[in-house]
């Protein structure tokens, strides 16, 4: 189709928007409703290289569905999706075909769509569409080239007495989200401390008797014998006065009686055999111990 058909075309809508207008009549503003054209995505989330569809319901808000017609367009951006034709046409009053036509004027106000598609429809009657509403008027088939985009609609003619009502679908670009990780090198040193255990304090009690004993030094004990004294008895008793004595050649003279007399050491060996005639002459037995000390 060349760009001079196309002109013609819509110089033809627009007459036909004209004349649209002129049989429906005056309507009051306090009176007047909304024609809807809206868009639903589905999937409504495509990823890149997936087909989708964007379907084009009509509402009218006052629910009146035997007005003349509608006229709408959709916007798209030929970058980031791609065009691949249309199904489900609604029947009833297609008026002319479906056009996709480049938006040099930039109709939508979005320098960023470049291309459009135009959908007519019209009832000279004004029965139009004469079914239960809301209704599926066209839907739009197309692949996603790239998301960060939106497709946008616009209704060019309405019925006369009604504004027109339209929205977009946004597909967003994905969000990246960049961590940055700082890593720092730490050098560890690792000391090791040895800690003598606490003292530990004994108190004794002031009232108990406390034994000391401190020791200079090693003591070495020698054991040392002492010999028991070794205590020599003679008895005398009535010994005759010229028996002679063990020590030193003593001798006792006679009598009954016996005394005892009891030395320490040699040295009195002297006395004792005094005292053993002192006492033999007395009569008195005597018994004589004499002791002599090891050294």
């Amino acid at each position: 189709m060349t760009e001079s058909l196309k002109r013609w075309q819509i110089i033809y809508y627009t007459v036909f928007s004209l004349v649209v207008t002129g049989f429906t009549g005056f309507v009051p503003a306090a009176m007047a409703a909304d024609q809807i054209i809206e868009l639903a995505a589905t999937p409504a989330n495509p990823d890149v290289g997936d087909a989708f569809a964007v379907v084009v319901n009509y509402d009218v808000s006052d629910g009146n569905n035997t007005l003349t017609g509608v006229g709408g367009q959709v916007f798209y951006d030929t970058s980031k999706v791609q065009y691949d034709g249309y199904s489900n046409w609604f029947a009833t009053g297609q008026f002319g075909a479906v056009l996709n036509i480049t938006d040099s004027s930039n109709l939508d106000g979005d320098a960023k769509t470049d291309t459009y598609i135009q959908i007519t429809f019209f009832d000279i009657s004004g029965n139009w569409p004469n079914t239960a509403l809301p209704v599926l008027l066209i839907e739009l088939n197309f692949t996603m080239l790239e998301l960060g985009t939106s497709i946008n609609s616009d209704i060019y003619s309405t019925a006369a007495g009604y504004d027109p009502v339209s929205n977009n679908v946004t597909f967003e670009a994905p969000t990246t989200t960049t961590t940055t990780t700082n890593t720092t090198s730490t050098s560890t040193t690792t000391s090791t401390t040895t800690t003598a255990a606490p003292a530990t304090t004994i108190t004794i009690p002031t009232d108990t008797p406390t034994s000391t004993t401190t020791t200079l030094g090693p003591v070495t004990t020698t054991p040392t014998s002492t010999a028991a004294p070794t205590t020599t008895t003679t008895m005398l008793d009535n010994l005759p006065p010229d028996t002679p004595e063990d020590d030193g050649g003593s001798s006792s003279g006679g009598g009954s009686s016996g005394c005892f007399i009891s030395s320490a050491d040699n040295r009195s060996s002297a006395f004792v055999t005094v005292m053993i005639f002192i006492l033999s002459m007395t009569g008195v037995g005597c018994a004589v111990t004499i002791v002599r000390r090891i050294r």
